[in-house]
């Protein structure tokens, strides 16, 4: 019966990705399925190679599963990962490569929906040129991203909570059930990333122009009341004695199994927040790099940070004030997510899995703004009517 349930599996997952190509093609006409077809592609090899070489989590995750003994009580984090794949693992049977196979797939959905995001903050046209050429969307295929979403375990999950929530905010009046499903996933795998995205969230509200007084001001009171009076949940919930940002800093650390002695640990306990933030975004770089690996990580940050400049134009605060709640959003939960993140690692290989968190969407504002720059310079006159998604 088993591989009859193996079969049914994937055929399940072929026909679901098939009708979500379809979908995208009719919603997005001008969409690039090339794109996303190559997308889903290029992850099966990642996935195969974490799998047989990369030891990690994830064969916890599945043994857990597979017990008679699992411990049944409600769970976050980590804690919750056997729980969610126990149906596919005890009951339906399905072994590790299988469940290789899900998350990988589940990671691609959140993958899809930043290219979605994209795509709109484009205008529906594809284009963010840099001397020339156009990187988008295929700097969506950048190593490091698909390689710490194609395993078991939360990384994948947490790609397409964000892609959900951050979807979401694309539409002028939110798509609340993306928001909601978004948020439920980050708050069972990443509590303290709900925590973030709702705080960027009501900043951006309260900055932007599309909300009135009153109702900014009914938002921040009861932000504000909500916010103290969950003070004494956090400190339970995360198991801290004091609500401080050095308690905080710990529990990341002991959720993410921070080491100081690792290879690739940097001391960062004197740095300012500033260099704390470069340090967790852009690092490491070539003169931090021992291994293959690592400066194959130092090319994509050094090409990071190389856009990344393009923040420091003259333009993008003037236009970042004229744009839509989401990119307004983008750039607040870019900011706290860092400076919340860059106070909980230590560790390059951590940086480099973490930051997927919040550097996903500060390429969105890069997007944005080369994509505005781009049409001002072809386009001067109609162009400074242009206003994102």
């Amino acid at each position: 019966m088993e591989p009859i349930i193996r079969i049914l599996f994937y055929l399940i997952l072929f026909t679901l990705l098939i009708s979500i190509f379809r979908y995208v093609k009719y919603r997005f006409p001008h969409s690039n399925i090339t794109f996303l077809v190559i997308a889903f592609l290029y992850r099966i090899p990642l996935l195969f190679i974490y799998q047989k070489f990369i030891p990690g989590d994830w064969g916890y995750y599945y043994l857990a599963a597979q017990s008679e003994n699992l411990d049944f009580s409600f769970s976050f984090g980590s804690h919750a990962l056997p729980h969610l794949i126990r149906p596919f693992v005890y009951y339906l049977g399905l072994e590790i490569v299988d469940m290789f196979f899900l998350f990988t797939f589940l990671g691609y959905l959140g993958i899809l929906l930043f290219y979605l995001i994209g795509h709109r903050i484009t205008r529906y046209t594809d284009k963010v040129k840099i001397l020339g050429i156009n990187i988008f969307p295929w700097i969506l295929l950048y190593p490091s991203l698909h390689m710490y979403t194609v395993m078991i375990g939360k990384d994948p999950l947490v790609l397409l909570g964000i892609a959900l929530c951050g979807y979401s905010l694309t539409y002028a009046g939110i798509k609340k059930i993306y928001l909601f499903m978004g948020l439920l996933i980050l708050l069972i795998i990443r509590p303290h990333i709900a925590i973030v995205f709702l705080a960027s969230l009501v900043v951006s509200f309260l900055i932007s122009s599309e909300w009135n007084v009153i109702q900014k001001s009914i938002l921040f009171i009861f932000s504000l009341v909500l916010g103290i009076a969950s003070i004494p949940y956090v400190i339970a919930f995360f198991r801290i004695e004091e609500f401080s940002l050095t308690a905080i800093q710990l529990m990341i650390e002991v959720n993410t199994g921070n080491v100081d002695d690792a290879t690739t640990f940097v001391d960062m306990t004197s740095y300012p927040l500033i260099l704390k933030m470069f340090t967790f975004l852009y690092r490491p770089l070539f003169i931090d790099s021992p291994n293959v690996l690592l400066l194959e990580y130092s090319a994509e940050n050094l090409f990071f940070l190389i856009l990344s400049l393009n923040f420091l134009r003259l333009p993008f605060f003037q236009w970042i004030s004229k744009q839509s709640i989401f990119l307004k959003f983008a750039l607040i939960y870019s900011l706290i997510g860092t400076m919340v993140l860059c106070n909980g690692f230590s560790v390059f290989g951590l940086f480099i899995r973490q930051k997927t968190m919040v550097f996903l969407f500060l390429l969105t504002l890069i997007f944005g703004f080369i994509h505005y720059r781009n049409s001002r310079y072809n386009h001067p006159i109609s162009s400074s009517q242009n206003k994102s998604i």
